[in-house]
């Protein structure tokens, strides 16, 4: 929190989701975090514990209405009702699943206007002076608020991705010579082409040398003239509009790799974005594109993992939204008339979910010779968060009060232990085969099932539409049974105690648990261990 002279009046707070502590200030020592640096010596800086199960949605939505998970009924990735099927699920991003009031709800009853930036918990807007920009905060990388496709790769067959678990979402192209096309400067000897469709219509790809170069251009039609972008290797294009029935779309594409004699093409082409309608109420998101230009809401880092991307690419992309949610916040306060504004920005999160275990020597996999080529991109993470606080604290009006924080920390996972499949073992899960083969519980046999992820819940009558256990005795036995099973657990390798902690959730009020979307005995994995679904066997851990 960086301190202002007089009492503040406005306040803009940015949200770093997975952002870790000691990290900052790892980085403040070592003299390339600046800014971070300014809050830390002039204002407010300080660890804190994230609610369990310390998820993204919850804890987001514990920064913003000030109440515990227990009482805001999200204490996990999804949410379950009581009294719904058990494998019914609800979106813990959704702001109607919240049921403590939001800042922004309760500043908007007084008046005064508020904005969110792809922050959890906001979709669908609720009062009037609430104005929400991008999606619900959801880390999906697929169509949503404000993106209208997925992005893209294509590549020739001779090129060879990583993709280590062989998602194969790539897609193979044939560059074949190019004809009939108008307008090619004589001097261009080797040319060839390709096409692709986004949204129902069609683009023209024509791949060239020139003086020695290799380029591509862009079109909607074969006239060399007439292209809509054209670029070099590892170069971004400019942004190509694309008209749709109730919005403009854009999009951009950067070859990773183009050489046209062989011939060989790596193209990405980036998520479709909304040029308007990505706000409600409309008009915002629509002034802030003509200000700032596109807002690209998803972050693609499995476009890294699987080798779609280059890493000055993906930064590319990771700074520019950065730097979009900067500037929106400081314009959006400065110069719009809001009191306050809520941002999240995801890159924290999700490079330790994809990569921690690349920089991390603690971490099962570490590989000391990869450690500088994941580290450096970490590093440049570390700096465009820096410059995003540093642009607001230069921006920002001087009784406007800045807060940068974060939801949760992270740390690699060295083992993974499946609850859901020891809950099998021992009777409590019942599974059947379906008719294609595939398990799936038996209701009608089970007493208890892991849900969503971190939840235990007994399969209770009077409560759960297909309950079998009886309320009182039963119900507590089997879960003083599992309690003692997950309390013993031990990792068949190792020896050592999957769990840390478990207990009754009504136990959990320390935590800021206790409420009944928060299942009926919850637990924490010993450092080191991830939680798995059911699968037999088991592709990964025990």
């Amino acid at each position: 929190m960086a301190l202002i002279k007089e009492k503040p009046k406005k306040f803009i707070i940015l949200g770093q989701d997975g952002a870790i502590p000691y990290i900052i200030e790892q980085g403040i020592k070592a003299g390339y975090l600046k800014n971070f640096k300014r809050i830390k010596e002039k204002g407010v800086f300080t660890p804190v514990l994230p609610h369990p199960s310390s998820v993204t949605p919850g804890n987001w939505a514990a920064i913003a209405t000030g109440a515990p998970c227990g009482k805001i009924g999200i204490s996990d990735f999804t949410v379950h009702i009581p009294g719904e099927p058990l494998n019914q699920e609800r979106n813990a991003f959704d702001r109607n699943m919240c049921q403590a009031e939001f800042i922004w709800d309760t500043l908007s009853k007084r008046g005064m206007k508020v904005a969110t930036i792809s922050y959890p918990g906001s979709r669908p807007r609720g009062l009037e002076r609430h104005v929400a920009i991008g999606g619900e905060g959801m880390p999906s990388e697929g169509p949503g608020y404000c993106a209208l496709t997925k992005a893209q790769c294509f590549i020739t067959p001779n090129i060879e991705l990583a993709d280590p678990y062989q998602w194969r979402e790539h897609q193979v192209i044939q560059l074949k010579p190019a004809k009939s096309w108008k307008n090619i400067p004589e001097e261009i000897k080797i040319k060839r082409e390709f096409n692709f469709s986004l949204l129902n219509q069609d683009y023209l790809c024509l791949v060239y040398r020139d003086n020695g170069e290799d380029a591509i251009i862009i079109s909607k039609e074969r006239n060399f003239k007439n292209f809509l972008a054209r670029v070099k290797e590892k170069q971004w294009s400019s942004w190509i509009k694309i008209k749709l029935a109730d919005t403009t779309g854009a999009f951009r594409i950067r070859p990773i790799k183009i050489e046209c004699a062989e011939p060989s093409l790596q193209l990405y082409v980036s998520p479709v974005n909304r040029c308007s309608n990505f706000s409600d109420p409309a008009e915002y998101g629509d002034e802030l594109t003509r200000i700032l230009g596109v807002y690209q809401e998803p972050l693609n880092i499995s476009a890294l993992l699987t080798g779609w991307i280059d890493p000055e690419g993906l930064l590319e992309e990771f700074r520019e939204q950065a730097m979009w949610q900067a500037r929106a916040a400081v314009k959006l306060t400065k110069d719009m008339g809001f009191t306050g504004v809520l941002s999240k920005w995801h890159a924290f999160d999700k490079f330790y979910h994809f990569f921690f275990q690349k920089i991390d020597p603690a971490a099962p996999n570490f590989d000391k010779e990869q450690f500088d080529y994941y580290e450096s991109i970490h590093k440049e993470i570390l700096r465009i968060a820096d410059e995003m606080v540093g642009y607001v604290l230069e921006e920002k009006e001087e009784q406007t009060v800045l807060v940068v924080c974060s939801d949760h920390g992270l740390m690699p996972s060295a083992r993974h232990a499946s609850v859901a499949n020891l809950l099998v073992k021992h009777g409590f899960t019942a599974l059947k085969e379906d008719e294609k083969g595939n398990l799936k519980i038996d209701w009608t046999k089970t007493k208890a099932v892991l849900y969503p992820f971190v939840q235990i819940w007994i399969n209770l009558k009077g409560r759960d539409p297909e309950g079998i256990v009886e309320p009182g005795a039963e119900y507590e036995r089997i879960r003083e049974e599992i309690i003692k099973l997950l309390r013993n657990w031990k990792d068949p390798k190792t020896g050592e105690y999957v769990m840390s902690t478990v207990f009754k959730t009504e136990d959990g009020a320390f935590y800021g648990l206790g409420g009944e979307r928060d299942g009926d005995i919850r637990f924490f994995t010993s450092p080191g261990y991830s939680v798995t679904e059911i699968a037999f066997p088991l592709k990964m851990g025990f």
